[in-house]
């Protein structure tokens, strides 16, 4: 190589760059006036490269951003990691919590239809009907299937001021002297009363006819009782009441589609059924109690 080759090269003072030009490739400063001697070739390749590679190193370091500090990456793997706990739960919840329901899918397959099904073969539940009692106001169940009282009952008895008397262990007592059949089909009730106004037999049995109303099923009365029964809309109404001093009586009362098993309470009832209401005197048998003059 030749002298002038050596003059072509020069190192900047103020980044120590070395350079061919009249300026520095990377400052731009001026060339110096001492030329730095030549070096081999080799040696001066393997500076370009090393000056290249820090520049470019330089170029690169002042462009790029600045890296995450370490919180920063904390941070971000903690984030992760909740991720991938929640996605292990919801994993685990859906392979086991649909098991049971499974099992019990596998329990219970679904029948196979070999026929059609007629609208007649599909059981419904009754509906209830009832009937409402136009002289007591009572509503009565007379859904036939709803009927659950005994034909043939056990009876309690019990005894109210003059009135000795049952009723039905299958009825439950709603007020004094009052019962109800505990399906709703049936009421009996027992009072007594002053004869205040000293009514006969005869007098009471007609106000018991007009008071039930109805049709005539049975009737019949003897010196100091009657005996009464009607049917009205539907339903059955029976007295029977024993006449003097004072009126005993008891009435039941029943939808007449439970006939057949209440006409055995009412033979009961009848025969048990007693009362000490003492006599009842007419007009005739009352005593002369007008004063007698007596002469001395």
């Amino acid at each position: 190589m030749n002298n002038d080759n050596q003059t072509l090269n020069w190192r900047c003072p103020n980044c120590d760059t070395i350079n061919q030009g009249s300026r520095c490739i990377i400052c731009g400063e001026l060339k110096a006036k001492t030329p730095i001697p030549q070096q081999s070739e080799t040696f001066v390749h393997n500076e370009e490269n090393r000056n290249f590679n820090e520049t470019d190193a330089n170029r690169r370091a002042m462009t790029s951003k600045p890296k995450k500090s370490g919180k920063g990456a904390i941070i971000a793997l903690s984030v992760i990691g909740g991720i991938l706990l929640i996605a292990l739960i919801v994993i685990i919840v859906v392979a086991f919590g649909g098991s049971d329901d499974k099992k019990e899918t596998d329990k219970k397959p679904t029948p196979a239809v070999t026929h059609e099904i007629d609208d007649e073969e599909i059981e419904t539940k009754p509906k209830e009907r009832y009937v409402t009692d136009a002289v007591f106001g009572v509503n009565f169940n007379i859904s036939a299937d709803s009927h659950k009282m005994d034909a043939s009952p056990a009876y309690t008895e019990k005894e109210q001021d003059v009135m000795k008397y049952i009723y039905p262990t299958g009825f439950k007592e709603i007020g004094l002297n009052k019962y109800m059949a505990s399906d709703g089909t049936a009421l009996l009730y027992y009072s007594v009363s002053e004869n205040n106004d000293r009514k006969t037999v005869e007098a009471l049995m007609e106000e018991c006819k007009n008071k039930f109303g109805g049709d005539y099923v049975y009737e019949a009365n003897g010196d100091s009782w009657f005996a009464v029964s009607r049917m009205r809309n539907g339903v059955n109404y029976y007295r029977k009441c024993f006449v003097g001093e004072k009126t005993a009586w008891f009435d039941i009362v029943y939808p007449d589609i439970y006939s057949d098993i209440y006409e055995n309470y009412v033979t009961e009832l009848e025969r048990y059924f007693k009362a000490d209401v003492g006599e009842l005197e007419t007009e005739d048998e009352k005593p002369d109690t007008e004063s007698i003059d007596i002469d001395f």
